[in-house]
């Protein structure tokens, strides 16, 4: 995870659930969120970053 600004490459995702792999600091979160090209998924009210590696699912 990385505290990097957002980017325009990035599709909102809105009232989203993410499930986090079991190694990461948070387990799971209900909110808004961006989705970036690169994969890495940014979510603005945890001011995070997280790898393609750290999330198990997203769902709407």
């Amino acid at each position: 995870m990385t505290d990097t600004p957002a980017t325009p490459d990035a599709t909102p995702l809105r009232g989203v659930t993410v499930t986090f792999a079991a190694d990461a600091e948070f387990s799971e979160y209900n909110g808004d969120a961006r989705l970036h090209d690169s994969g890495w998924l940014e979510v603005p009210e945890l001011r995070r970053l997280f790898p393609p590696d750290a999330v198990s699912e997203v769902r709407y």
